[in-house]
């Protein structure tokens, strides 16, 4: 998947251009959104190493569908002012976000358009996920984000519901635990449906003539003329695979097949450079997070705090 900037200079100008008036902060959290379960699986890592890895991923990728980030943004417009375009504007840039992610190549990794109900992944591979396109989107992402929070671009208002009614509050709470109870209901359909290739990985099936997906995966180099192994969030030892030209530890992308039940085909791979799409991804995440914070700080400093909160969000 592009990184957070590049979403951001594919996804808020074009909003911005077809839709003058829209607010660019719907735009960035709704391009943000179809992300978090990836963020959360991250996190879930970090402070609990031995949580099961198949489990997780199977948690996440239901969390990401078009339909629970379309649920999670109708949580949120609930609670705002003009609720059906807060919707409209976060869902929107959701879907966009799940298109944008199938028509980059990552190593045949798709994107399940209509889980939880049906778990094939499409993917149209139509740019490499480091060629010129994705450094143009990026650029333009630093750009975009650098231009709004300077303030070339209004904000308008965004306000709370004035009168909040109990139902509404209710009606996102229930979508809110939907988002993050949901999930847990369709883990075993995404194993089962093979999505991410976790059925695979689940060792439940024999693995001989298999094919595996990575994406960014760590490749080490074998020594005295044996094969590397290869280790993705799957497997905490490396996998031989055969195939892989490298005398240096590098990133790579490729459609492997399973020789045997331990070694690895490779098939065509990508070597990426390491470290670039993270910290674009930070830098994207914290963009995102200032254009919400940085106007509540100018106002609050042009009103010296006479405004009510809701009144300046």
């Amino acid at each position: 998947m592009p990184n957070t900037l590049a979403h951001i200079g594919a996804q808020l100008p074009a909003t911005q251009w077809i839709f003058r008036k829209a607010d660019p902060r719907w735009a960035a959290l709704g391009l943000l959104i179809p992300d978090l379960p990836w963020i959360f699986q991250r996190i879930i890592h970090i402070v609990a190493q031995d949580a099961p890895v198949i489990d997780v991923r199977a948690y996440v990728v239901v969390m990401s569908t078009p339909i629970f980030c379309l649920i999670l943004s109708g949580a949120i417009a609930l609670l705002f002012k003009g609720s059906r375009w807060v919707f409209f504007f976060l869902s929107i840039n959701c879907i966009a976000h799940e298109l944008l992610d199938a028509i980059q190549e990552k190593g045949g990794v798709g994107v399940p358009f209509f889980g939880p109900v049906h778990w094939q992944s499409y993917s149209w591979p139509v740019f490499p996920m480091d060629g010129w396109i994705s450094t143009l989107l990026t650029v333009l992402g630093a750009i975009t984000l650098i231009w709004v929070i300077v303030g070339k671009l209004k904000f308008p208002g965004i306000a709370f519901q004035e009168n909040l009614t109990k139902a509404r509050l209710w009606i996102s709470t229930v979508l809110l635990m939907v988002y993050t109870i949901g999930p847990w209901f369709f883990m075993q359909a995404a194993i089962d449906g093979n999505v991410h290739d976790l059925k695979v990985w689940s060792g439940t099936i024999p693995r001989t003539g298999m094919q595996i997906h990575f994406d960014r995966a760590n490749f080490h180099p074998g020594k005295e003329g044996l094969a590397g192994g290869i280790t993705d969030n799957f497997n905490s030892e490396p996998i031989r695979i055969e195939g892989i030209e490298s005398d240096v530890p590098v990133l790579i992308s490729t459609i492997a097949t399973f020789k045997n039940e331990t070694t690895l085909v490779a098939g065509d791979y990508v070597v990426h450079p390491k470290g670039k799409r993270f910290w674009y991804t930070i830098a994207g995440l914290i963009g995102v997070g200032t254009l919400w914070i940085y106007p509540l700080i100018r106002v609050a400093k042009n009103t010296m705090g006479q405004k009510p909160l809701d009144s300046i969000l």
